[in-house]
């Protein structure tokens, strides 16, 4: 259930700061390089490779009205 994995991932606000972390250590500049970057062994475990379908805005909406 994607709901269910949208739990476990950390709250976007958190998310956001590593991608942005990553993104930097890495050069990635666009969303090609990110895909790549998102099929590595180098990708952290514990977020979504794809965040635009895990944080979603009404996702992101409905987890901070819990």
């Amino acid at each position: 259930n994607q709901d269910r994995a949208f739990e476990l991932y950390p709250p976007f606000k958190d998310a956001k700061k590593e991608y942005q972390r990553l993104a930097k250590k890495y050069g990635i500049k666009n969303r090609k390089q990110w895909f790549e970057f998102a099929k590595s062994d180098k990708m952290p475990k514990h977020l979504p490779k794809f965040p635009e379908a895990a944080y979603s805005k009404e996702k992101v909406l409905r987890r901070m009205k819990k």
